[in-house]
């Protein structure tokens, strides 16, 4: 005879509502814009910090408070945090990366993307496969 495991009930109402936002990455504005594109040391250059896996360790790394309360509104928000991205040049901060272990990527202009290896592996990939049906020049 197959013993039954009893399992809590959950209603669908409870389901939908509970918090998977433990760390707060998403409710909280100021964390939420941890993970975004802000121009960096060099003027014209922009870097996409992705802190929303771990926005207290992006903030950190940028010399920022992990939680703001005091900041709400989106434009107050992205002055404070490119104010300190701007202290690093795309170099520094893929090196703060590196060492903390957390996300992030330079934003290139069209043309330089197209030289990037990324492009370059997937040209030579879809040429392989048969040719490139949409070629970037």
């Amino acid at each position: 005879m197959t013993k039954l495991i009893p399992v809590p009930s959950y209603s669908l109402l409870t389901l939908h509502h509970l918090d998977t936002d433990l760390l707060q990455a998403q409710s909280d504005p100021y964390r939420r814009m941890s993970a975004n594109l802000y121009q960096t040391k060099q003027p014209g250059e922009y870097y996409h910090i992705h802190g929303s896996l771990d926005a207290s360790t992006t903030l950190g790394m940028i010399g920022l408070e992990p939680f703001r309360p005091d900041l709400k509104n989106h434009e107050a928000i992205v002055d404070v945090i490119e104010s300190h991205v701007q202290n690093y040049t795309v170099e520094e901060l893929e090196a703060l990366n590196a060492y903390h272990q957390q996300a992030g990527v330079p934003a290139y202009k069209h043309n330089d993307f197209l030289l990037t290896p990324h492009v370059r592996l997937s040209f030579l990939a879809a040429a392989t496969r048969g040719g490139v049906a949409n070629t970037c020049a």
